[in-house]
């Protein structure tokens, strides 16, 4: 994942009562760019500020100004993300192999231990205490090893069973 520098990517989180989308391309393996299609807001991310703007406006204003700063959990790359959870790479379990489009890769899953601290990062609007359990997956496209998809889902004990799912394309 640490060769991947410059990709298009997609992602998408759904939850019970909405759906929020990005669209747009990772520069140098940090730099985030692209554009929130359902708010018509163009975003950009870069040593980590984060820059927001109506689609045609002229000028870029930071995140914390229009009191969008909840978004940086969400427009956080896939490296940055695997990066603060490489401890639990080791209780990886092999998946099945699935197709995305023409591409064959393989899966790999594994449960986030103390998952406060990735929950208050991606999602800092959620209450860690009713957390049930964290589980992350990729796809890895065969032969060449290059990510092409990763989900996190968040499952909440209680009686409702709700869960979070965000999902990160990568498409170079």
């Amino acid at each position: 994942m640490e060769q991947l520098k410059n990709y298009d990517l997609i992602i998408i989180e759904k939850a019970p009562g909405y759906e929020l989308s990005f669209q747009g391309r990772v520069e140098n393996g940090d730099q985030l760019s692209g554009i929130l299609p359902d708010y018509e807001l163009e975003i950009l991310s870069k040593d980590n500020l984060l820059f927001m703007k109506q689609q045609e406006a002229p000028e870029w204003d930071k995140a914390e100004n229009l009191g969008l700063q909840g978004l940086a959990g969400f427009l956080i790359t896939p490296l940055e993300l695997l990066q603060e959870r490489k401890d639990c790479f080791r209780d990886a379990v092999m998946g099945e192999a699935i197709s995305l489009g023409e591409i064959t890769c393989q899966t790999a899953y594994f449960t986030v231990t103390e998952p406060e601290k990735i929950v208050q990062r991606l999602f800092p609007q959620i209450d860690c205490t009713v957390i049930d359990e964290v589980i992350i997956g990729a796809a890895v496209a065969e032969p060449d090893c290059i990510l092409k998809q990763l989900r996190i889902l968040v499952e909440f004990g209680g009686n409702k069973n709700e869960k979070i799912e965000r999902c990160y394309y990568l498409e170079q």
